[in-house]
């Protein structure tokens, strides 16, 4: 902790390395990987010190799944991104997002009906990256996020507990049914509406989530 050596998830608990320094390209396969990490670069919450004359730093980041339980299973890993941020000459700030390993699901990615996740996803991921945008001489920040394949928002698993699913075309149907009921046991006011609230009309909302893993950030600090 003191080193910043550490990552932060949003909920499910992925295990995730990342690193920068001079790395050869099969990294991922060395037995040895993470001894060999710390001894030629720098772990997440460091700074990595470049000269002008240096080659771009390459960067190491591996994954794990979250095991889960057999109560809660937790889903596999889906992508992983670096995130670049620097100053231009002029002055302004700038942000770049890079997928490096793995891809975006494809539709639904969750059992419409039990919200059981059905993309396949990856057990592990582990990737040696090469910026290919940088410039010698440029101070940058990197971090690595992590994502999971999709998996339903909790909202989204209590309002099917009432027999409200908000992927049906019935929703606004099942939501008067269980504002009904739960009106004849005491409770006032549209309870369940919210559950068929539209993702395309309101950008703020998803019925699915995908949870995620952040490292701390590695410095570019130029020294000539």
């Amino acid at each position: 902790m003191p080193n910043r050596d550490t990552y932060d998830p949003s909920g499910t608990l992925p295990m995730v390395r990342f690193f920068a320094g001079d790395y050869e390209t099969d990294l991922c396969d060395q037995p040895d990987a993470l001894d060999q990490a710390y001894a030629s670069g720098v772990p997440m919450g460091g700074v990595l010190e470049r000269t002008e004359g240096d080659a771009a730093p390459r960067f190491f980041v591996s994954a794990q799944r979250d095991q889960g339980t057999d109560l809660h299973p937790a889903n596999p890993l889906e992508r992983v991104q670096i995130i670049k941020g620097w100053v231009d000459e002029n002055g302004a700030t700038h942000e770049r997002v890079v997928d490096v390993l793995g891809s975006k699901t494809q539709g639904l990615g969750v059992d419409m009906n039990s919200c059981a996740a059905t993309a396949p996803g990856h057990a592990s991921l582990c990737t040696v990256w090469e910026d290919p945008t940088y410039r010698p001489g440029e101070s940058a920040f990197y971090y690595a996020r992590v994502l999971e394949t999709p998996s339903c928002r909790w909202s989204t698993l209590q309002c099917q507990a009432v027999g409200v699913n908000p992927f049906s075309e019935s929703c606004a149907a099942e939501a008067d049914a269980a504002n009904l009921l739960a009106n004849e046991n005491g409770d006032s006011g549209d309870i369940y509406g919210v559950c068929c609230t539209n993702p395309e009309t309101d950008p703020f909302y998803s019925p699915t989530i995908r949870e995620r893993a952040w490292t701390s950030p590695i410095w570019l600090s130029t020294t000539r």
